[in-house]
């Protein structure tokens, strides 16, 4: 027998991309997520925004992101993120590009 529910079962039939995600393992967010880079002095400017479904990884949009953000010409110096967002393999890869 199998507890719990499917991983990607729909939750909504208006949205079904819509998922249940975790913030916490005692916090739960029904929806979506969204992930926003920004630039300028204070971060004042919106660069770049990416929703993903509650259940994906927050490391996910970005390496697709920081892509986006090269091509039209914008490097960041520092990237802030929790540790959610930090995956020592993609990191690895873009060290030995050149690029942090």
């Amino acid at each position: 027998m199998i507890k719990g529910t499917c991983k990607d079962r729909v939750i909504s039939i208006t949205d079904p991309k819509m998922r249940h995600g975790h913030k916490t393992s005692s916090r739960k967010v029904d929806g979506f997520k969204e992930h926003t880079i920004t630039c300028g002095e204070n971060g004042q400017l919106v660069a770049g925004v990416e929703v993903t479904a509650a259940n994906a990884a927050d490391k996910e949009p970005v390496p697709e992101m920081l892509e986006e953000q090269e091509k039209e010409g914008r490097r960041p110096e520092e990237l802030l993120g929790d540790s959610a967002y930090f995956d020592p393999k993609w990191r690895k890869r873009r060290g030995r590009k050149g690029r942090q």
